[in-house]
């Protein structure tokens, strides 16, 4: 679908995967903003697919009830009309994607109720069942309605300006994605970035479901270096087919060929292939290139790339995947529609991506980055179980950070006595950690804390990573991550110097710690957004 609004440049999804439990019943119901008392549970995995809905799937058969004798004082034309009242299960209506025009109305509201400071138009706009994920500078929380409104109540205690450049609107069966640059100012403090809203149906009326600062960039912060795609880039198993990832967007690229549907599910991807007469400089060399696809025990699979194409992925809402199965009281919907849905809601996740045809007897299936084989060949570091030394060390060294008082103050503001008496000991909460082995007695330690499901209730996460050196009683720990905000959590799987620089780069499954300035940050990132609630 051809969109309207200003030209947006693709933005960098760091979106927080939920890994969501939303409520799934199958009832006529137009996504009514996360589905109130639509109870039942969904996959917990953004890759675990459903099997894409068949064309010819039978629509189910509307139910009669037998006439009933009108009443004795029921007139002529009463009963008239109720003869002529068509049956409204068999009459029911196929599923419309959302007006633009009135998505962006509702986006002119919020801004305004912003930029005028009133907060009781703002409140309204949002949806009964909210997810809100706050990003400010390198600092993320999440947040469910009561939680976000109160938090933004704050915020309109001081003047601000809210700007929203380049929007695009993607609407899809009965939800809309809205995407844009927001520019927000308030006293001193100014931060530019791209923000999703999510809109819905609820009742008569549009609500916002959720809403995302994808990437918040506060003047003077330190970012990282870019790299190269044939020095490293994500993958993305779609259809069988390994992807790698080599740029957002649509790197300055049409794409004329047809569309196709590679994921149905409640993760869902949509390819659409570039002509090689389409196809920019810079990028030519890809066609042809051989790579190497690596997994968690190091090299996964070798192959080479065959042609590029600008993949589109996304977790839908839950009600534009009932709306996919024929949940929602129509026919399934044919496999044409889903792949053009798809497409229209996976643009914040769009990559210039290249299709990867395996060498003869290799598995690529565990995959999750790549590196091109005419690269320097890289030496990854191997992963070692924490000692119990670092165990005990671990634990201390997170809470002695800044970021970790800060949790622990929204937590005793959040949860009532009795008490765990520290966040990351709330609920079944236990630390990931994750350690890998440097040469001589070097060492680095991953440890991160997560509590809480941010449903209304208490929400909290903070990780760290450290060098160590030396053994036992004697270990020293430099801190390498930002000891107050160091951005969402992702857990390193592989560390590696990608660039030849001399200095370590931490793979995750879907982000890429990178030096920048002092510490280390997220800089590559390929996370799949999420239109769907975790409540």
């Amino acid at each position: 679908m051809e969109r309207r609004g200003g030209a947006v440049e693709e933005a960098a999804m760091v979106v927080r995967n939920w890994r969501c439990i939303c409520a799934c019943a199958a009832v006529a119901l137009i996504a009514s903003a996360c589905g109130k008392d639509n109870a039942g549970p969904a996959p917990t995995q953004a890759t675990q697919a459903a099997p894409t809905p068949t064309p010819e799937a039978e629509q189910a058969a509307a139910g009669t009830e037998a006439e009933q004798p009108a009443a004795a004082k029921a007139t002529a034309d009463e009963k008239k009309a109720a003869a002529e009242t068509p049956d409204a299960a068999a009459a029911a209506p196929a599923p419309v994607p959302l007006q633009e025009a009135v998505v962006l109305a509702l986006l002119q509201r919020w801004l305004q109720a912003q930029n005028a400071g009133d907060f009781e138009a703002y409140e309204m706009l949002y949806a009964e069942r909210f997810q809100g994920i706050k990003r400010s500078g390198h600092r993320q929380r999440a947040f469910a309605r009561k939680g976000w409104l109160a938090d933004r109540k704050r915020m309109f205690g001081k003047a601000m300006k809210v700007i929203a450049n380049g929007t695009e609107v993607h609407s899809g069966v009965g939800v809309a994605t809205v995407t844009f640059e927001q520019d927000w100012q308030s006293g001193s403090y100014r931060d530019v970035g791209p923000k999703q809203l999510v809109v819905v149906q609820e009742g008569t009326e549009l609500r916002i479901a959720r809403e995302e600062m994808l990437a918040s960039e506060v003047k003077g912060a330190d970012v990282a270096k870019p790299l190269d795609a044939a020095d490293f880039s994500f993958v993305s198993l779609d259809g069988g087919a390994p992807y790698v990832l080599l740029a957002k967007g649509k790197a300055g690229m049409k794409a004329r060929g047809p569309l196709r549907l590679l994921e149905a599910g409640h993760y869902a991807s949509a390819a659409r292939r570039i002509l090689e007469a389409d196809v920019a400089e810079a990028y030519k060399p890809w066609i042809g290139r051989a790579v190497t696809l690596y997994g968690d025990k190091g090299t996964q699979c070798h192959g080479e790339v065959v042609q590029l194409v600008h993949l589109a992925r996304v977790q839908p809402h839950f009600g534009t995947y009932q709306s996919w199965t024929g949940e929602m009281g129509s026919a399934p919907m044919k496999k044409e529609q889903i792949a053009d849905d798809a497409w229209d809601l996976g643009q914040g996740g769009l990559f210039l991506a290249g299709r990867v045809v395996p060498a003869a007897g290799t598995d690529c299936r565990g995959a999750y980055w790549a590196r091109a084989d005419d690269r320097p060949r890289v030496t990854l570091l191997p992963q070692a179980a924490p000692d119990p030394m670092v165990l005990r060390a671990g634990l201390p060294k997170l809470r002695a950070l800044r970021g970790w008082a800060d949790v622990q103050k929204e937590y005793a503001e959040m949860v009532a006595l009795p008490r765990a008496e520290q966040w990351d000991a709330y609920g079944e909460a236990k630390p990931k950690v994750v350690t890998f082995r440097g040469p001589g007695d070097v060492r680095y330690l991953y440890f991160a804390a997560q509590a809480g499901d941010g449903c209304g209730d208490f929400y909290g996460e903070l990780w760290g990573l450290w060098e160590l050196r030396g053994e036992g009683d004697a270990i020293k720990a430099r801190l390498l991550s930002d000891d107050r905000s160091p951005g969402r959590m992702m857990q390193p799987r592989a560390a590696v110097d990608l660039d030849g620089d001399g200095t370590l780069e931490f793979i995750g499954k879907d982000a890429l710690l990178q030096p920048a300035g002092p510490t280390w940050r997220i800089g590559v990132n390929a996370e799949v957004p999420s239109l769907d609630c975790p409540c």
